[in-house]
C-alpha cells in the first residue's frame, strides 16, 4: 500500500489476480523512483526491504520498519543504505590529539572508545566497530569516503586537549550524506568530569539522531565505570597497549590493567582487560 502511496502505481500489476502472484513470487520489485524520480533513496531503500521476498530479509518488526520511515528528509541518505537497511548508523572515529605534547594519543583512542561501547549498548543504532573505524586514524579521508566504506550514514569526529587536570574536549556529529553537521559541542571541564563528557557526547548523538532509548539502555550508557580517574588513565593505556596485539604490547597492557585495580579493586573493566590478556 505504501509503495503504490508513493510510486501512484502496484508494485505488481497484470490482468488476473494468479498473473500478479506469479510476479510477486518471481520478479523482482521496480525501484519507486522509476515511477516518481523524487522518492528519496532512503524512503525507497526501507519499502523495498519490507517488500524483500524472504522473510529474513524484511523488517524485524514494526516499529523498526516505522523508525526507518521517521528518517529526517532533506535528501539526507539513511545510516547503512547501501547495505539495504535504514536503520540508524555512526562510526566514532579516534579523536586527534591537540595537547601540547602531543603524548595523549591513549586518552584520545580511549574516549573514543568508551563512547563506542555507550551507543553499542543502543539496540536501534547500529555502530561501526572499532577496528573498522579505527582504520582511518591520522588518514585524511573525506566523510562521504568513510561513511560509503563502512556503510554509515553518521561519524562523530573530535579532539581532545590535555594539559595537567585541564581537559578540553571538541566533538561533531556530522552528516555522510551532505557533509553537514548535525552537532558540535566544545568542553572545557576538569579531568574528573571525562565521564560526563562521555556521558553528554552519547546522549547528545541519540538526540540528534532521534533515536529513543529504553530505561535499561539510558541506565546502561549513563553508568560510569569508575569514580577513580587515575584507575581509568591506567585502563585507557593498557586498553591501548592491549589492541597492538604483539607480546610486549600485552605484557605492557597487563602492568597497566594491574595498576588499574591497585588504584580501584572494584574497577570491572580493568579486571577484564587483565583477563583478555
Amino acid at each position: 500500500m505504501l509503495y503504490e502511496m508513493l510510486g501512484g502505481r502496484a508494485p505488481f500489476t497484470g490482468p488476473t489476480a494468479q498473473a500478479i502472484m506469479a510476479q510477486l513470487f518471481t520478479e523482482p520489485i521496480a525501484p519507486l523512483s522509476q515511477a516518481r524520480a523524487e522518492v528519496p533513496d532512503w524512503l525507497d531503500t526501507a519499502v523495498q526491504k519490507a517488500l524483500a521476498k524472504q522473510p529474513g530479509e524484511r523488517w524485524d518488526t514494526p516499529s523498526a520498519f516505522a523508525q526507518a520511515l521517521a528518517w529526517p528528509a532533506g535528501g539526507t541518505t539513511p545510516p547503512g543504505s547501501p547495505a539495504g537497511s535504514a536503520t540508524k548508523s555512526i562510526a566514532v572515529l579516534p579523536f586527534a590529539d591537540m595537547s601540547p605534547q602531543r603524548d595523549q594519543g591513549y586518552f584520545c583512542e580511549g574516549i573514543a572508545e568508551e563512547i563506542i561501547n555507550a551507543l553499542s549498548k543502543i539496540q536501534a543504532l547500529h555502530v561501526a566497530s572499532r577496528t573498522s573505524a579505527f582504520a582511518f586514524k591520522d588518514k585524511n579521508t573525506d566523510i562521504s569516503d568513510i561513511g560509503r566504506k563502512l556503510k554509515v550514514g553518521t561519524v562523530l569526529e573530535g579532539s581532545v586537549r590535555k594539559a595537567g587536570d585541564r581537559l578540553r574536549v571538541t566533538a561533531q556529529l556530522v552528516n555522510v550524506a551532505n557533509g553537514y553537521q548535525l552537532w558540535t559541542e566544545r568542553y572545557d571541564r576538569q579531568l574528573e568530569d571525562v565521564f560526563a563528557i562521555q556521558d553528554e557526547i552519547a546522549d547528545a548523538i541519540v538526540k540528534a539522531l532521534r533515536v529513543v532509548l529504553s530505561p535499561e539502555e539510558k541506565r546502561a550508557i549513563e553508568r560510569a565505570p569508575t569514580e577513580n580517574v587515575r584507575a581509568y588513565e591506567y585502563y585507557l593505556r593498557g586498553r591501548q597497549y592491549f589492541h597492538q596485539f604483539r607480546r610486549s604490547g600485552l605484557q605492557s597492557a597487563r602492568r597497566m590493567f594491574e595498576r588499574a585495580i591497585e588504584t580501584d579493586p572494584k574497577f570491572a573493566l580493568a579486571h577484564a582487560g587483565l583477563a583478555d590478556c
